[in-house]
């Protein structure tokens, strides 16, 4: 049976966290084509031009952040506003999960994080996404390195 590949917008400026997530999303599943941005510019034209199925933010980016972007989709029209937007940033601070989540963000997955963690909130917001359910409210883990992709 043929499914369709999902795009998902990763936007981050470090290459190597880059590099990782491809590697990652290689062992995850065929079905996921990522898109790569390396700043909050490029993630919000990335955006406009695939209308990804998901988007993956960094926190700290150049010209806007993860949180910025966030806020930007949620002001858009459909299906801009109700696409899943999931924050993953090294940043652990209680401050920026609460910040990110009162602004729309649907999940905030804690550098580095297990591969499992990082499946169980694609899967979960792809689907809901893809059948028209709600989005699940919210996901939030706090990894401890991604089982089996190897050191960043």
């Amino acid at each position: 049976m043929h499914h369709p590949r999902h795009t998902i917008v990763y936007a981050d400026d470090d290459p190597d966290a880059v590099f990782f997530v491809q590697r990652a999303f290689k062992a995850l599943s065929a079905s996921h084509h990522l898109e790569i941005a390396q700043d909050g510019e490029q993630a919000i034209t990335r955006i406009r031009e695939k209308l990804p199925h998901m988007v993956l933010l960094d926190l700290k980016m150049p010209f806007f952040n993860g949180i910025e972007v966030v806020a930007w989709m949620r002001c858009q029209p459909a299906p801009v506003s109700g696409i899943p937007a999931v924050l993953f940033s090294s940043s652990a601070l209680q401050s920026d999960i609460l910040l990110a989540r009162s602004t729309g963000a649907n999940g905030y997955i804690v550098k580095p994080a297990k591969l499992d963690d990082l499946r169980d909130v694609l899967q979960a917001l792809s689907r809901s996404f893809l059948s028209d359910q709600p989005v699940p409210d919210w996901h939030e883990f706090h990894g401890h390195g991604m089982s089996g992709m190897g050191a960043a």
